[in-house]
């Protein structure tokens, strides 16, 4: 049996991971029991970390304290699953072998249940007990719509699902049979290595077939790529999972500030450390600070599921102003992980993957005059040709200001707006339409018609940002600036000689107006 050492204090600095062999129980600092992973190091070392750092942890590694580092020398493949060709099972660690478009790959079974489960520490712990998910949440619900209700005593924080991302990783394993069932063979495997007194960790991971994955790794002698780490997943689920609302006790939509509901208090904020240091022996505080920490460049991207929202808190709640504390240096502060307990003095650490989206748009259910525009934009796509790659309605982002132009609507949600995807010669031309129809105020927005050349999620999400940051307006320079092309189709007038314009000879002026425009920006691309 592996010897467990006590938890550093960081993660090795110079050295990287050479293996992790496995998950065991062990006693922890401060006699609290706490499950540990494994390692085994390149500079001959061996030690452990407790579980809540999971999805830290792969090999090749290298740490600065809270902060991994791939190993930069390790080759790069993107492939897709054919088959599963076998599971080894051992007492030092379970591998997944499959077949690949680009040949055979290998897997061990702590990177595959690391990436596909271990998002944040709530769900690492969850599968290592036997209610697994059942302490989270529980679904309700048909597979055309389903609700994630989230106990009052929840411990799972509302920040974990800011994300589109993270929403549709969660309804996945909660809604998605084979994903469930994988989840809780993590448990079944530990609880029969425990009883063996094994160390070696194992699961049984779900069928990824015409999944596509992007890896790191080294082709091994015997010609099958042995993964190191993976670097991002796209799911193909056969069975569509509809729309999921997340109901969580504790979310509250960001509104623009109102004055009138802020309290005067006297109180005044303690320094705050934002980067404390790392000591995985000491015990965190009950109700304390969380020290969260982003990793950036992994992605679970799931498909066919429909849409994710969280359910409003309709109760207003008032603010209470509190003074900033003296201008003074916050003395240093130790985040450790685990449970936290009423003697902690620690932050509590919280590592997440998967939260990296900040352009990603929240597409939401169609209006009415979505569909308008999508019987416009499949005609100019059916007779002129132009293939359309994506039709989507969406909620502009929420202000990073006072603005309250976009919550002034009928329904109550955010503005919605329209996005058309074209695939032209050379470029992807992109049509937005803002949903004012939906207003309590008078407004009017143009039709765009833009183009890019480089980052057009970025750009596209930063050019819908400036709208509700403007007061749902189009800022011409702003958007000029991040696109290659830019377009407006101003809104043909609903009245000709005193008498309103029919909803059909309105339609007809305003596909010949934008076939003009997308016609002359073809033509523009075949002689480039």
């Amino acid at each position: 049996m592996f010897q467990f050492f006590p938890p550093e204090r960081f993660f090795e600095k110079k050295s990287k991971i050479l293996n992790i062999h496995g998950i065991a129980k062990s006693n922890r600092i401060k006699l609290r029991r706490n499950t540990h992973i494994a390692i085994e190091w390149d500079n001959g070392k061996q030690s452990s970390v407790p579980i809540e750092v999971a999805n830290l942890i792969a090999r090749g590694r290298r740490y600065d304290g809270k902060d991994p580092f791939s190993d930069d020398t390790l080759e790069e493949l993107t492939c897709t699953i054919d088959s599963l060709v076998k599971h080894v099972s051992n007492r030092s660690a379970g591998q997944h072998i499959f077949s690949t478009n680009r040949g055979l790959i290998r897997i061990q079974d702590f990177e595959l249940a690391r990436t596909f489960f271990f998002h944040n520490q709530h769900l690492t712990r969850a599968a290592f007990r036997a209610n697994g998910l059942g302490e989270i949440a529980y679904v309700e619900g048909s597979h055309q719509q389903h609700i994630l209700f989230f106990p009052p005593s929840t411990k799972y924080p509302v920040s974990n699902l800011s994300s589109i991302a993270s929403r549709k990783h969660l309804a996945w394993i909660f809604i998605d049979q084979a994903a469930r069932k994988s989840f809780f063979s993590i448990y079944t495997y530990f609880i029969e290595a425990h009883k063996n007194r094994e160390l070696g960790f194992m699961f049984d991971a779900p069928d990824i077939t015409g999944w596509h994955l992007k890896l790191l790794g080294r082709l091994g002698d015997d010609g099958v790529f042995d993964v190191y780490e993976i670097d991002s997943v796209r799911t193909h689920l056969k069975n569509r999972v509809g729309n999921v609302e997340f109901d969580h006790p504790k979310f509250k939509e960001k509104a623009p500030s109102d004055k009138k509901s802020i309290k005067q208090g006297n109180g005044e904020m303690p320094p705050v450390d934002i980067d404390p240091e790392l000591d995985m022996g000491e015990v965190p505080s009950m109700g304390g600070r969380i020290d969260k920490k982003r990793q950036k460049g992994f992605s679970f991207n799931v498909d066919n599921i429909g849409t994710t929202t969280l359910k409003k808190d309709t109760k207003k709640k008032s603010k209470t102003s509190v003074k900033p504390a003296k201008d003074e240096a916050p003395e240093k502060e130790l985040s450790s992980v685990g449970l936290p307990e009423s003697e902690g003095t620690a932050q509590e650490f919280d590592p997440v993957i998967n939260q990296d989206e900040t352009y990603d748009l929240e597409d939401v259910p169609e209006t009415q005059k979505f569909l308008v525009f999508r019987q416009l934009m499949n005609e100019l796509s059916r007779e002129e040709r132009y293939p359309l790659d994506e039709l989507k309605c969406c909620l502009f982002p929420v202000p990073t200001n006072k603005s309250k132009a976009i919550y002034e609507t009928k329904d109550g949600l955010r503005l919605r707006f329209f996005i058309a995807k074209f695939s032209f010669k050379k470029a992807n031309i992109i049509l937005i339409e803002a949903d004012t129809d939906s207003s309590t105020k008078d407004k009017k927005a143009s039709t765009l018609i833009l183009g890019f050349d480089a980052e057009p999620e970025r750009s596209l999400f930063e050019i819908v940002q400036s709208f509700s940051n403007k007061g749902g307006s189009w800022d011409t320079a702003y958007i000029q600036s991040r696109t290659s092309h830019f377009e407006r189709c101003n809104h043909l007038s609903k009245m000709k000689d005193g008498e309103n314009v029919s909803e059909s000879d309105y339609l007809s002026e305003w596909k010949k107006l934008l076939k003009k425009k997308l016609d002359k920006l073809n033509q523009d691309d075949e002689t480039v």
